[in-house]
């Protein structure tokens, strides 16, 4: 489980390198600006975009305003294996607007009780303080459950795929 919106993983496989790109480029369309995969038809598992032995793809979202997570990778040959160095990342929009999010509610839930407030003794700014930041807390921890359970069933696919286990497509 990661703690942070961002993961670093690798896969090692004994496929050559040039059949893992190929695998890869199999899988991955060029990326489209605004159009999700809804309105695109039949369409592949990733959009973005392989050259010189890196990647840098992204899941097609089937709806519009997705969580979006953002795999960037390195393949390199190593011995008689190949390795794929995967590091995983929430769209830095996504991020932003998160942050923002956790601000105004920080803002609702401390900023404007103490505007009204006469007088407030130091252990009820204490306590209002407490119970202010769970929200922002909460609004982490769902983003960190979310994040876990994409970039999971990404990476699992992408195991699958460039280790030899062929499958379907969800």
């Amino acid at each position: 489980m990661f703690l942070l919106p961002h993961g670093h993983i690798q896969i090692k496989t004994k496929l050559h390198r040039d059949e893992v790109e190929q695998r890869l480029a199999e899988q991955v369309e060029p990326r489209k600006v605004i159009v999700p995969g809804i309105f695109r038809g039949k369409h592949k598992y990733f959009e973005g975009e392989i050259k010189n032995g890196s990647f840098k793809i992204n899941r097609v979202p089937d709806y519009k305003y997705s969580f979006t997570l953002v795999i960037m990778g390195d393949i390199q040959t190593s011995n008689d294996q190949t390795i794929i160095d995967l590091r995983v990342h929430l769209d830095y929009a996504v991020l932003i607007t998160l942050a923002i999010f956790a601000l105004v509610l920080l803002f609702i839930f401390v900023c404007l009780p103490l505007q009204f407030s006469t007088s407030q003794p130091i252990s009820g700014f204490v306590q209002l303080l407490i119970s202010a930041l769970k929200w922002p807390l909460l609004l982490y921890l769902g983003m960190l459950i979310t994040f876990n359970l994409k970039a999971y069933e990404i990476l699992d696919f992408l195991n699958d795929l460039l280790t030899g286990n062929q499958r379907e497509l969800k």
